[in-house]
């Protein structure tokens, strides 16, 4: 096997060893109680049975999936683990992960992100086999993320857990006799392919959820009641304004501006008329092409639109499997396109769109999945919403959040 191969082989005995031990917090086989606990949210989300039918087939589907695969129920225990010690309901927290991918997480209430409702296939939380690893990343309240490490250290089989100096990831290591210490970037990479017995679960504080938070506690309207279709908010993000509160609060000011003015042009150029739409622009603003003139240009020219644009890594299996390729072959090619490995033109996608999907292919940083994008435009939309309609508290809550931050 090779070093990569290894490390995988590891990791996956290393969460099946910490499923085993975790395994007394739950009252049955973990597999099963997951499944208990999505049927009972299907069962809640979908009360009439005839609408259930396509419900119940995606989550056998997912299942079947989970049970064959990377043992990624170790990781629905965590989140589910973490969201009941902290008392977290699905707004107060986001995953950014693939997990967002996932029906079964939406039915236990461990992402807001209904996979129905986005076109979402599962392929991309599980692989076409099972075979995808999950890397979990959840972004919470920084007042919740604080006490997060000492949780992870109190779960059954967790000998020791801590927190990198930058961002913040938890490193699990049950029973390795290993120490993960508070160390730099540099150091934890080194320590990570030394010993890859860690398992990763990353937990960052969002200022954007912070703020988000005190804007319902000062406003008195619940976030869960703001509306997806509001047309002001619609009007508001396609004039200029991709507001600075969704982004981390220590970039500079002329950054912010800039990308607001990228932002502004990708709406004149798209147009877009929803909610979802506009999430496809949030995914190309997020450092997916090297050269944003080019995009703007294919874009001028007409070759692509809000409908066809390649923003996600869903968005590059869907048109390969459109243009004729077989799943597995599709799977394969996304998931070097997302990646943004594939710098020299395929020979395959010769004469495609006049080879514009060539030129974009190449300029690809990476490609997140739709589902991340999804959890991440609801903080956008709703932080605009609070904006445009309550202004005045808006500002007071997003000085008070900056004082915070700055350690005034």
């Amino acid at each position: 096997m090779t070093i990569i191969e290894r490390r995988r082989f590891r990791q996956n005995h290393l969460r099946k060893e910490l499923l085993r031990k975790m395994s007394a917090a739950v009252p049955c086989d973990p597999f099963q109680y997951v499944t208990d606990a999505a049927y009972a949210g299907l069962h809640q989300k979908y009360p009439d049975k005839d609408a259930a039918l396509p419900a119940i087939e995606r989550l056998e589907d997912e299942l079947l999936l989970l049970q064959t695969g990377e043992n990624a129920v170790t990781f629905y225990l965590l989140h589910q683990y973490l969201c009941e010690k902290r008392k977290l309901r699905p707004y107060q927290f986001r995953l950014a992960s693939t997990l967002n991918d996932s029906f079964i997480a939406y039915l236990m209430g461990l992402s807001e992100v209904n996979p129905f409702g986005y076109k979402i296939a599962p392929e991309w939380c599980y692989g076409l086999h099972g075979e995808q690893v999950i890397l979990p990343e959840i972004q919470i309240s920084s007042k919740a993320r604080q006490h997060s490490l000492q949780d992870i250290q109190a779960l059954p089989g967790v000998s020791s857990a801590a927190e990198t100096l930058s961002d913040y990831k938890i490193g699990l290591c049950p029973d390795v006799g290993f120490e993960f210490p508070a160390i730099d970037d540099e150091h934890r990479r080194k320590c990570e392919w030394e010993h890859p017995t860690f398992l990763y679960w990353n937990i960052h504080g969002s200022h954007g959820i912070d703020l988000l938070l005190l804007l319902e506690k000062s406003i008195g309207m619940p976030v869960k009641e703001i509306p997806l279709d509001d047309e002001p908010t619609l009007e508001h993000l396609m004039k200029h304004h991709y507001h600075e509160s969704s982004q981390r609060y220590d970039v500079s000011k002329a950054s912010i501006e800039e990308e607001n003015k990228c932002f502004s042009h990708l709406v004149g150029l798209l147009k877009p008329k929803n909610f979802y739409e506009l999430a496809k622009i949030e995914a190309l603003m997020r450092d997916t092409f090297e050269d944003r003139n080019l995009l703007f240009e294919t874009i001028r020219r007409g070759i692509w639109n809000i409908d066809n644009i390649i923003a996600t890594s869903d968005d590059a299996f869907d048109f390969l499997k459109a243009y004729g390729f077989e799943d597995d072959i599709a799977f394969s090619l996304a998931k070097h396109i997302k990646t943004g490995i594939c710098r020299k033109p395929l020979t395959c996608f010769q004469g495609v769109h006049g080879n514009a999907f060539d030129e974009m292919q190449k300029n690809i940083r990476y490609l997140f999945p739709r589902g991340h994008i999804i959890a991440s435009m609801l903080l956008t939309w709703r932080l605009n919403y609070y904006a445009v309609h309550f202004p005045d508290t808006y500002q007071k809550c997003c000085e008070q959040i900056r004082r915070i931050t700055q350690g005034q």
